[in-house]
């Protein structure tokens, strides 16, 4: 009964973390170079706390909120 719930929790953690490093990544490594923004050096040393922060306060409450509209959406298809 808790194992379902458990699983389910850690692939939406999961993904989440992993859908914000990939909007960071994208977003400097296409988006920002075909602007005209200044860019900061990439080996400056603040790239993984710019990534730990994108994929923690982005990524993971946009999963988190979208995580029960999945959810129902795959009970309904399954049920069809």
């Amino acid at each position: 009964m808790i194992a379902p719930r458990v699983n389910g929790a850690r692939a939406v953690i999961t993904a989440g973390l992993a859908y914000g490093a990939g909007i960071w990544v994208f977003m400097n490594a296409v988006v920002l170079p075909l602007g005209r923004s200044t860019q900061e050096d990439f080996g400056n040393g603040w790239w993984f706390a710019f990534l730990v922060d994108h994929a923690l306060f982005v990524g993971l409450p946009i999963a988190v909120v979208l995580a029960p509209a999945a959810m129902r959406s795959e009970i309904t298809r399954r049920s069809a």
